[in-house]
């Protein structure tokens, strides 16, 4: 069994670490330890605070619009599987919307523990940067890229091959990458939203992108970190132990 509470930007805003907090504390009162992890955000911004429990057998119940004081029930469900006399669950309307999405970069978002690298891991996180060191040319990932036809995710939707090829071409040295996470324009928080959700693949991403544009120094690539988010904190520390 665990429980996992939603702590992205949205949740955080709407009390997730008081419920986190709370939690834990009733948590403790029973003995019990080392059974709430963190997410990101899954997409449903306007039912935060997010509380997931999963059973042994991975089954998911998700309560929405979590509030501190509901602790006992979430736990008493948890432990002993007693219905919450307050605690909402997520409607089926609501489940519904979520099914009819198919999410690719944000696939594990809401779902992994952005803080442990190792989450990334058992979801096959890294195995392109592994294909591409062991079986492609720097030429045959940018010409991958072309094909997918990925672009940015901001406002010009600029395609992303035509960046990374430049960049290889570019022949005079040193060359930085800039991952901008700042968030500038208003309205837009796709930025936070990868930032905090899935660090770990920003992370892999700019090792990529570092190996195929042939930068001087990984050292040297910096990052603008998206307001708020406490999950750049460890993103930097991952790319320290790189």
């Amino acid at each position: 069994m665990k429980i996992v509470v939603g702590q992205g930007s949205c949740g955080i805003a709407a009390g997730a670490n008081k419920v986190n907090e709370a939690l834990n504390s009733e948590l403790a009162q029973r003995n019990c330890s080392n059974h709430i992890e963190t997410t990101g955000c899954c997409g449903t911004c306007y039912l935060e605070p997010i509380v997931d429990v999963y059973d042994d057998l991975g089954n998911k119940t998700t309560f929405v619009q979590v509030q501190a004081q509901w602790a006992k029930d979430i736990v008493d469900f948890a432990l002993l599987g007693k219905e919450p006399e307050t605690a909402l669950k997520m409607a089926e309307e609501d489940h519904a919307a979520q099914r009819k999405q198919k999410k690719v970069a944000l696939r594990n978002a809401g779902i992994i523990n952005p803080e442990n690298i190792n989450d990334y891991l058992v979801r096959e996180g890294y195995e392109a940067i592994k294909k591409c060191l062991a079986q492609m040319t720097p030429l045959q990932v940018i010409e991958e890229i072309k094909i997918s036809g990925l672009r940015g995710r901001g406002g010009a939707g600029f395609p992303t091959w035509f960046k990374w090829n430049a960049a290889y071409q570019q022949k005079d040295k040193p060359k930085y990458i800039v991952c901008n996470g700042d968030e500038g324009v208003p309205g837009k928080s796709t930025g936070v939203t990868t930032a905090m959700a899935l660090p770990v693949a920003i992370l892999a991403a700019r090792v990529l992108h570092f190996v195929v544009v042939r930068y001087t120094m990984f050292s040297e690539v910096p990052l603008m970190p998206a307001f708020g988010s406490p999950c750049v904190a460890k993103l930097m520390g991952y790319m320290r132990e790189l």
